[in-house]
């Protein structure tokens, strides 16, 4: 990536192709749009709990798959056959999410109004309910799935409640597709994402859930800044 100048002048920020270059030169590749049914697909068995395996785990993964597929987006990257995926996003806020919520509520005002047939009203807000009921079904697996990060100890003290925290990029979940793949050497490889795709004065946020994770992320150069209980910085703040 670049860095400053010799006369200190701010160098310009990177493009999506010099990002592209060296995501590659580390081994990772942007997410295409033929790479998506592959990508999502390896979220989707990630956010599966790790106690299932076998069949079940594959039709858990399949019920998840067009969620994930829905919420894939820019920034995201895989490697070793798209079965390691990760996101560097410019904010942690699901932008799909947003969408959705803003069409609901302007679909409320709408029939409110009485500007919208009952029949197709009605047959709206049946929809709305299947999708959120979905939904929900995949969040209950993804809270599952994150719950079984943390040990017993961790899961009868205080919820890690993390304060806001503005960076650059956010350092999405590493997601792997094979359940008993390397974890820790998919951290390091996504660490060595992070420090090859962003530009000097950009940082990368985290979020750790749990401990264990947390001192694997402070072990690849993140830093807990201070007052943020489970978050993590790349590069670490000057105190």
């Amino acid at each position: 990536m670049s860095s400053p100048t010799a006369d200190g002048r701010t160098p310009a920020a990177p493009t999506r192709a010099d990002r592209g270059s060296a995501a590659a030169a580390v081994g990772w590749s942007p997410l295409r749009p033929r790479d998506v049914p592959g990508v999502a697909w390896t979220a989707a068995c990630d956010g599966v709990p790790p106690g299932v395996r076998g069949f079940p785990r594959a039709v858990l993964a399949a019920w998840c798959w067009p969620a994930r597929v829905a919420l894939l987006g820019p920034g995201w990257y895989h490697r070793d056959g798209r079965r390691t995926t990760v996101s560097l996003a410019r904010t942690p806020v699901l932008a799909a999410g947003v969408v959705v919520v803003l069409a609901l509520v302007l679909f409320l005002h709408l029939a409110r109004r009485d500007l919208l047939p009952p029949g197709l009203v009605a047959a709206v807000m049946v929809a709305n309910l299947g999708v959120w009921s979905y939904a929900l079904s995949v969040a209950v697996l993804q809270w599952a799935r994150n719950r079984a990060e943390r040990t017993p100890e961790e899961r009868r003290g205080l919820f890690r409640t993390p304060t806001p925290l503005h960076t650059t990029w956010w350092l999405g979940r590493i997601a792997l597709r094979d359940p008993g793949a390397d974890r820790r050497q998919a951290l390091a490889a996504a660490a060595a994402l992070v420090r090859a795709v962003t530009a000097p004065g950009e940082t990368v946020g985290a979020a750790a859930k749990s401990d264990r994770q947390q001192r694997e992320l402070e072990a690849e150069g993140f830093a807990e800044p201070r007052g943020h209980k489970g978050l993590v910085v790349y590069p670490p703040p000057a105190d």
